[in-house]
């Protein structure tokens, strides 16, 4: 497979192996070689008002956007686990971890508000007018957790409460050895409300201008604040393509 028919990961992954995690290389690489080159994937850039900072955030033009927090927990280091914290063991002791699941849950609603006050990105009639334009949706992928191992380590009341089935990717159900129907099949389940769209390219470009001020080349919008979002969108937008962001980042 060539590199052109490969998913854009910005940054690169090669470029990123000082902070990159075992886990969030694992999956970056699954996304590169899993996705087409229609795909666009960001590695923990921060978006927006610099505050939601997921770990990968997946453009697909055709499917949504998709936001992933990655763990490469181990299931034994669980030692107890509610909607809002994982108390887990680490080697200053056993802390008490935010849920990545309400962590990524914050994260996805946030943005999405924040991207449906531009009107050109707001749907305009149907069942879903005033919704976002496009289908999103949020998971976690836990890197070295097996499903039986999971469901081996907490009920299954436990699970629909704290880590529930259609939300969680785990070790055995998304690799490298996988064809790329089945690994966008996995990451399209983690869509809700799935529906019929057309994303223009104009429209994809507001997404990433809004997303990732930092690849704005506006000159003569000056008033907006490159920190946050902003209701005051020009009605053409400038923006870096993928492959000038990826050189830059």
């Amino acid at each position: 497979m060539s590199r052109r028919d490969m998913a854009i990961i910005i940054p690169t992954i090669r470029s990123c192996s000082e902070k990159i995690t075992a886990g969030e290389k694992r999956l970056a690489r699954i996304l590169e070689g899993g996705l087409s080159d229609k795909c666009t994937c960001w590695y923990d850039i921060p978006i927006g008002d610099k505050q939601h900072h997921p770990d990968f955030v997946i453009l697909t033009p055709d499917k949504g956007l998709l936001f992933i927090e990655v763990k490469d927990w181990f299931v034994t280091k669980i030692k107890s686990a509610n909607k809002t914290h994982i108390h887990y063991e680490t080697k200053n002791g056993i802390e008490p971890l935010k849920n990545p699941l309400e962590q990524v849950r914050q994260y996805t609603f946030k943005t999405i508000d924040s991207l449906k006050n531009d009107p050109q990105l707001r749907q305009q009639d149907g069942d879903y007018q005033g919704s976002f334009i496009m289908p999103y949706g949020y998971g976690v992928y836990l890197s070295n957790i097996t499903r039986p191992q999971l469901e081996k380590h907490f009920n299954a009341l436990e699970l629909q409460e704290i880590l529930p089935a259609d939300l969680i990717i785990c070790k055995d159900e998304l690799n490298e050895f996988m064809t790329r129907e089945q690994i966008s099949a996995r990451l399209i389940s983690l869509l809700k409300h799935n529906f019929p769209h057309h994303t223009t390219p104009q429209q994809l470009d507001r997404i990433r201008w809004h997303l990732y001020p930092d690849t704005r080349i506006n000159p003569s919008v000056t008033h907006v604040e490159l920190h946050s979002f902003t209701l005051d969108a020009p009605d053409i937008v400038c923006i870096m393509d993928t492959n000038q962001e990826q050189l830059a980042r």
